[in-house]
């Protein structure tokens, strides 16, 4: 970023007082070909981050993708100089340059940023929320409170779960254990979980618990309500009423 508004200054300054560009042929093939080491190299890198969910690996990716776009540009700058001969175009280029850079360098540093501020990283949000509608239970009644945040390449998910209020202590830590295997397996990287567990209040919950032969119910099964991020991230037992309609 600092390098972009350095290069604003050079070409404000180059805007007004020109300087001769030459070997524009030799520069454009230079950065022709960097363009492709950046792309296999960038393209590595990615995949690579992907796998291993690597906030690290994946700025560097990045980092190396906006690279191929800044010596596009610069290519397009060179050359345009070279057929037009109109040398402000040069300072031109270099402003539209600059200023990708310091939006690319912000684009990179944001993630790790929202790491150090523990920001829920609402990606893994979608990911954990596929992989417990994956593994759902009649008796997992709602999962509310989720928070995902990522500390490098591990993983630290916090959620409660609401269960019948019924169930014994075994019956309820199988039911938190079954949740971590469940959230564990599908990651290779390190996963740290919390799971709390919350026990139902019938006169909320009864309408969308599909535990059959229910000793305690209050009101007859409506339907699941489907776990969007929405409702899997509020901090409030999952309800029929207040605006929520069921899921199928």
């Amino acid at each position: 970023m600092i390098a972009g508004l350095l290069m604003v200054l050079k070409s404000g300054f180059n805007f007004f007082v020109p300087n001769e560009t030459t070997h524009l042929e030799l520069g454009a093939v230079v950065m022709g070909v960097s363009s492709g080491v950046y792309f296999l190299m960038g393209w590595s890198l990615l995949r690579e981050a992907k796998r291993q969910q690597s906030i690290v690996l994946e700025a560097e990716g990045n980092h190396l993708m906006a690279d191929i776009i800044t010596t596009l540009i610069g290519m397009s700058g060179v050359l345009l100089v070279h057929v037009t001969g109109f040398q402000h175009l040069d300072s031109v280029f270099s402003l539209v340059l600059s200023l990708f850079i310091m939006w690319n360098g912000y684009r990179i540093v944001r993630p790790s940023i929202a790491g150090l501020m523990d920001e829920t990283d609402m990606k893994m949000i979608y990911s954990v929320q596929g992989i417990l509608e994956k593994h759902r239970k009649a008796d997992w009644i709602d999962v509310h409170n989720l928070r995902v945040q990522k500390y490098g390449s591990d993983i630290h998910v916090d959620c409660h779960v609401t269960i019948p209020f019924y169930y014994r202590l075994k019956e309820s830590h199988d039911i938190v254990h079954e949740l971590e295997i469940r959230l564990s397996e599908e990651y290779s990287q390190g996963v740290e979980i919390f799971i709390h567990a919350d026990p139902c209040v019938p006169e909320i919950n009864c309408k969308i618990c599909g535990v059959e032969d229910c000793a305690y119910r209050q009101a007859p099964f409506a339907g699941r309500l489907a776990w969007t991020p929405e409702r899997l991230m509020k901090n409030e037992k999952h309800r029929l009423d207040g605006g929520m309609d069921g899921g199928g």
